[in-house]
């Protein structure tokens, strides 16, 4: 049988104190990351926290890197045994959250870099659109010029002619009189 998490052929039953017909399908690491997991707990498990979940035999003590004196030598070694696998498990566990945290952190710069790239392209739009409604308002400010002008040059012309209509009708009358 492996390990469902992680495709491994360690799963030993009948060691490191794990019971028997309870997760079968891992590893004795992951065995052990999962009883190690709390809600809300991070970083490494530290001893004392290992010794909340799994109570030291009686007439068993810690000396700086295992448990001694018990009444079985039995005992004392399932009990390191454990402890060991609960290392393992926590450093694995570790490792897996340093991997998530820079798979995280590699797609938030994904991100990131998507997001002004769309930034950058909408940007670029936009000063086309506003480039072009300027380019279109300048078209119909000059239309609006040249009509303006061609309305004061008609306006002109017409003034001339009544000018000159009068200057004629003065000329006419002048002459009869």
């Amino acid at each position: 049988m492996i390990c469902k998490e992680c495709g491994s052929f360690a799963i030993n039953e009948h060691l490191f104190g794990r019971e028997r017909g309870i997760d079968s399908d891992l590893c004795d690491v992951h065995y052990w990351m999962k009883r190690a997991a709390k809600p809300g707990v991070s970083g490494a498990m530290s001893r004392e926290a290992f010794e909340k979940v799994f109570p030291v035999p009686e007439g068993a003590e810690w000396r700086e890197v295992a448990y001694y004196r018990a009444n079985k030598a039995c005992i004392i070694h399932q009990y390191n045994d454990k402890w060991d696998a609960w290392q393992a498990a926590t450093s694995a566990q570790e490792a897996r959250v340093r991997e998530l945290e820079e798979a995280l952190t590699d797609r938030i710069a994904d991100n990131l870099r998507v997001i002004r790239e769309a930034l950058d392209d909408l940007c670029e739009i936009k000063h086309d659109e506003i480039s072009a409604a300027i380019r279109r308002g300048e078209y119909a400010m000059t239309q609006a010029n040249e009509r303006r002008k061609a309305e004061d040059a008609l306006l002109a012309c017409d003034e001339l002619m009544s000018i000159f209509k009068r200057q004629k009708a003065l000329s006419a009358t002048a002459r009869e009189g």
